[in-house]
């Protein structure tokens, strides 16, 4: 069935907490989704998850799933970059990465990088594995020289035109065209240690813990750092203090590659709208210059 990230999050909060977690299979960019569905169908006892953002293929695979039966599989829509950042430690047995996106003119669009690898040794259990499948030898190449860099996190081994028990009907194509397929496979060398996902995205001073309201003479806002960065981009209702309330200020914030937009709600308190941000490190240290920022009365930056 197609789940949201919530539902997830809500179930390996549920797992961790009744201490029980099944065997678990992600599948990053499933496509027609032959691989997964051969994995559910198989081996009933694990649970699949697949990620894919092609929205005909998201609904193609769903309506197979209901006509199959399967009760051992999640699908959903979502950034596999995000996804694995706020998994767990030591949950998932397997990660497939098979036939991505080259990104040949772009190699920094591509999803094997120096933080996939990372997150993943972090998210997989000792002895899980990370299998990358690819007929693009330039991105074969490309994943082997990142490898390098985790030679204590996993024992690596490489294959071309490795046989497997299932192939997708784009492999069956390129292998009529006698084009190599290359593999690259990660096994992990030991447990990681459990990592903070519950970061305090409250509007408090850190000092002396009183709340935080905006400031009345809000201007907008950009701040880019090395790895994120916090736009302050508009402010609905205004002027804003803690005596005229309520106000609404609109961010956007985090990864480059995947920014987030909320809103901050003032009414007799400071919160975001809703939802609070995602659980990454990247979005907490937004969260801390937004702090800084309102403690300064809006301001050290100006946008220029």
């Amino acid at each position: 069935m197609i789940i949201s990230i919530g539902e997830i999050r809500e179930f390996f909060q549920v797992s961790k907490n009744t201490n029980f977690l099944p065997k678990v299979w992600l599948e990053i960019g499933f496509g027609s989704g032959r691989h997964l569905l051969h994995n559910a169908k198989n081996y009933p006892e694990i649970l699949h998850i697949g990620l894919e953002i092609h929205s005909p293929s998201l609904e193609q695979v769903a309506r197979q799933i209901g006509l199959l039966g399967l009760k051992n599989i999640l699908i959903l829509s979502y950034d596999a970059r995000i996804f694995l950042e706020i998994l767990p430690s030591n949950t998932l047995d397997k990660i497939f990465v098979h036939f991505p996106v080259p990104w040949d003119k772009q190699p920094h669009r591509r999803i094997l990088s120096h933080t996939f690898l990372t997150q993943s040794a972090r998210v997989l259990k000792e002895k899980g594995h990370l299998q990358l499948r690819t007929d693009s030898l330039d991105y074969f190449n490309y994943a082997k020289n990142l490898a390098q860099d985790f030679k204590t996190d996993f024992q690596i081994q490489s294959h071309v035109n490795a046989e497997e028990a299932i192939i997708s009907k784009y492999e069956a194509r390129w292998l009529r065209q006698n084009k190599d397929i290359y593999t690259l496979e990660f096994l992990a060398l030991h447990s990681s240690t459990s990592r903070k996902l519950d970061f305090d995205f409250a509007f408090l001073d850190s000092a002396v813990q009183p709340l935080l309201f905006l400031p009345k003479n809000f201007q907008k806002t950009k701040i880019v750092q090395k790895d994120y960065f916090l736009h302050l981009e508009d402010l609905f209702i205004s002027p804003c203090d803690s005596s005229s309330p309520p106000c609404l200020l609109k961010i956007s914030f985090g990864d480059f590659n995947y920014p987030q937009t909320r809103y901050a709600l003032q009414t007799n308190h400071l919160e975001y709208f809703k939802e609070n941000p995602l659980p990454t490190y990247l979005n907490y240290k937004a969260h801390q210059q937004l702090l800084q920022l309102i403690q300064n009365d809006f301001s050290l930056y100006k946008e220029s």
